[in-house]
């Protein structure tokens, strides 16, 4: 799957098959499986994460954009990655938009300025990246920029695309869509360790809080596999009403309102 890229329906079925298999498992539970929603507004877990001397070297994430309105914040959407990544989507429709970032001189000339970014695992604040966050922190280095777009592409189920080492993009999905992709990073096929993001160039910083308002792996993965099984045709339970039956109808009511408690308290 790593090496050719694309991946025949059968092989990406079984790959997610594993997945459910070992969130599902009570004997994996001291593997750490948490979610946390991502600056972008989705909700990030770690499957498997290789981390060398505070860098990425391998790290394969489950990535789930809920049908819940959140999708981060327009001013720091664009950002880029430090080692070279990958993503096959499982699921929805989501538009990938990459950018030609550059300096500039001159205060008019510049889109934004470019942001360094820091991670806090409830130890301390450091740029040297946590799997497992309790928040971020992206502080304007007051870097003058300039980002034009230059491509975009929609991508559906069974669709893949890379995205290289410090390339600048951002993902759109529709607020009330669900969208979900298996993510990897590999630091093997490129890293560069000043990646960054860019953003507003009258802001100091800003802070986003990891918390995923009581969302389980469990949940996500039930989201998924719904989706994906309806999509195939398969006959499944009748939805809960307001989130299109993505979320365990034990908590909908309370998982919307955690969910806009947390996006209130982000500064």
């Amino acid at each position: 799957m790593i090496s050719s890229g694309f991946v025949e329906a059968t092989t990406l079925d079984y790959i997610w098959s594993l997945i459910q298999e070992a969130i599902a498992d009570l004997t994996m539970a001291g593997a750490r499986y948490a979610p946390s929603r991502s600056a972008q507004g989705f909700l990030s877990l770690p499957l498997c994460s290789i981390i060398k001397d505070g860098n990425i070297d391998v790290l394969f994430r489950l990535h789930v954009w809920m049908p819940d309105g959140q999708r981060g914040k327009a001013e720091v959407a664009i950002h880029s990655h430090q080692a070279f990544a990958q993503s096959w989507t499982l699921h929805g429709q989501g538009t990938d938009v990459l950018y030609d970032v550059n300096p500039v001189d001159e205060y008019e000339e510049a889109t934004h300025c470019s942001y360094a970014i820091g991670w806090n695992d409830g130890n301390s604040q450091s740029t040297k990246y946590a799997t497992h966050q309790l928040s971020s922190t992206v502080v304007n280095t007051g870097k003058l920029m300039q980002a034009k777009l230059t491509q975009s592409t929609i991508h559906r189920r069974g669709d893949t695309y890379t995205v290289p080492a410090a390339a600048y993009h951002t993902t759109i999905v529709k607020p009330q869509e669900l969208h979900a992709t298996l993510f990897f990073f590999d630091a093997s096929r490129g890293f560069v360790k000043d990646a960054g993001v860019l953003g507003p160039k009258d802001w100091a910083e800003n802070r986003q809080f990891r918390d995923p308002a009581g969302i389980t792996p469990s949940d996500l993965v039930e989201v998924v596999s719904r989706a994906r099984a309806s999509e195939e045709g398969v006959e499944m339970l009748q939805p809960e009403p307001g989130l299109m039956g993505t979320c365990l109808p034990r908590r909908i009511d309370s998982l919307q309102k955690d969910a806009t408690d947390v996006q209130a308290t982000q500064a």
